[in-house]
């Protein structure tokens, strides 16, 4: 109340969070209000990251799940979550995870990425993903119109053909032999990463090493 008084901005009670993180802007670096996730007495609280995104795929989503918890059984053992170590256990999560993308041993329908279609098929001027899959489902036969979901993976190919970039949802059952294509994935994990690590100064670069360059506020 008596901030609400000095600032003249209505301020509430929400919580009493042990920790709470604010994803830098990529652009310029500042908190966005819009991205952080935290955890308080009401239990875990998250916004605007990759595990509350309809699109992402339940491998990035679990990684990203796994890393909070890291934090969260942190707190509840009494262990300090901005200690350097905690920060280089998620880091390891993350590379086991990509070790298992290189070695293929991710079921590839958790590699299943989810896009809302906001357009038709010839509405399209650039090439997406989304695109290649609506290219996709036209060529084996049906359409999938705007407001409904495409679901597909992303494959590497040798084919310049489009639609040739993904699998479609209901084709993985017939597709033993399809090749992921791990470079698209491994950067959805490490940005997932990036957002929970990013808060501690770690940037893409050092994520995808799995090493933080040491800086005097590490001993402070």
């Amino acid at each position: 109340e008596r901030v609400t008084q000095e600032i003249g901005i209505p301020l509430e009670y929400e919580d009493l969070y042990s920790f709470i993180g604010f994803l830098p802007s990529r652009m310029h670096g500042a908190g966005s209000l819009t991205k952080y996730w935290a955890y308080g007495t009401k239990g875990l609280k998250v916004r605007g990251i990759e595990s509350r995104q309809h699109s992402t795929c339940e491998w990035v989503k679990n990684l990203q799940d796994s890393a909070l918890q890291i934090m969260v059984d942190c707190v509840d053992n009494g262990i300090d979550v901005t200690g350097k170590h905690v920060q280089s256990t998620i880091c390891s999560l993350l590379h086991e995870e990509l070790l298992r993308l290189d070695e293929h041993q991710i079921p590839p329908k958790e590699l299943v990425i989810t896009r809302r279609v906001t357009k038709t098929l010839e509405q399209f001027t650039v090439s997406t993903t989304t695109h290649s899959a609506l290219l996709r489902a036209n060529a084996l036969g049906h359409d999938i119109l705007p407001g409904r979901k495409a679901r597909f993976v992303v494959v590497k190919c040798d084919s310049k053909d489009p639609a040739d970039r993904v699998i479609l949802l209901e084709e993985i059952d017939n597709s033993p032999n399809l090749r992921i294509d791990i470079a698209y994935y491994r950067e959805l994990a490490v940005r997932a990463a990036w957002a929970i690590l990013a808060p501690y100064g770690w940037t893409d670069s050092e994520i995808a090493a799995g090493n933080k360059a040491t800086t005097l506020f590490d001993f402070q």
